[in-house]
């Protein structure tokens, strides 16, 4: 998995292989010290998926770190992304990291803020139909505030509609 002058092919079933259903906390750490030092996304997406799929905090925030790289090409940085939520990443550093990506990727966090229960993602829904300047992400969050059975949304709703 380490050796860089491997074919991508066996580079990537290794590394699969490591982060398999028995990684423990020391394989994991070595995946992600191997990160950056891959250049082909199939065995950087091995690395992710192990990482969503063992969970815990220094997964988590190795996900979330990726997602919000721009040097990583979108298309992972979204993996990124849908393994720290698969992992269960505590709402506050997703919350955080709305300011910190794309356009596309505050798609994908809106999406993920809506089907969260916590109050801050609500918060965070609620600031992003007040005040984003995106339009169309204004309305994604309207929309998902809709769905909503929160009060707060409700109040907000109302705010927004009839100021």
């Amino acid at each position: 998995a380490g050796r860089e002058n491997v074919d991508e092919e066996i580079r990537y079933t290794a590394i699969r292989g490591i982060g398999g259903s028995y990684t423990t906390g020391q394989d994991m750490a070595f995946l992600r010290q191997l990160f950056p030092r891959i250049d082909h996304s199939t065995a950087k997406d091995a690395v992710l998926s192990a990482g969503a799929e063992s969970g815990g905090r220094d997964n988590v925030r190795f996900l979330i770190d990726v997602a919000a790289n721009p040097t990583e090409s979108m298309a992972l940085r979204a993996r990124a992304l849908q393994g720290a939520s698969r992992a269960e990443a505590p709402i506050a550093d997703l919350v955080g990291l709305y300011p910190r990506v794309d356009r596309a990727l505050k798609e994908d966090l809106i999406s993920i803020y809506s089907k969260r229960t916590e109050p801050a993602a609500t918060d965070r829904l609620i600031e992003i139909a007040k005040s984003e300047e995106d339009q169309s992400l204004r309305r994604r969050a309207i929309s998902a505030l809709s769905k909503s059975t929160d009060p707060r949304a409700i109040a907000a709703l109302r705010q927004i509609i009839v100021p």
